[in-house]
């Protein structure tokens, strides 16, 4: 069942390793069901509430890219298509200095939005931020 049925939702779902998440965490719901009556499978054909509980999926009438294409309308200052090579703050005033792969950037911004993968991320708040830049570079991503 894990390798035919469970392997593929998670990989889809959370795009991890089911070995790797902890049910508890994952679906609280399914342990509860297998501390409850033995087995998930068995718990799901005993539980009235696994069919009247579903939840619903949803999505937006033009796609999930409508919430970052109108996030990124609402942005005054922006550099897309650009590689950020370095980011840090004034000591003098608090803001932020950028260069990116076009050069340095032609303002000093009072707050920067980094919408970059983690392992990105990091090594640009590395100076800044070294704890949250560990934490970033931990992060897996699968396959």
């Amino acid at each position: 069942m894990v390798d035919y049925a469970l392997n593929p939702f998670i990989s889809g779902i959370y795009a991890g390793d089911p070995e790797q998440l902890l049910l508890h965490k994952t679906f609280p719901q399914l342990a509860a069901l297998e501390q409850q009556h033995g087995s998930v499978v068995r718990g799901l054909m005993k539980s009235k509430s696994a069919a009247a509980g579903r939840r619903r999926i949803f999505t937006l009438r033009e796609g999930l890219q409508t919430l970052p294409d109108t996030l990124a309308r609402k942005l005054r200052r922006a550099h897309f298509g650009q590689g950020v090579t370095s980011l840090h703050r004034r000591a003098d005033d608090g803001r932020w200095e950028l260069e990116t792969t076009a050069g340095p950037a032609p303002r000093l911004y009072h707050q920067v939005v980094l919408t970059l993968p983690t392992y990105t991320a990091a090594p640009l708040l590395q100076a800044q931020f070294p704890e949250a830049a560990a934490a970033l570079a931990q992060v897996y991503y699968p396959p």
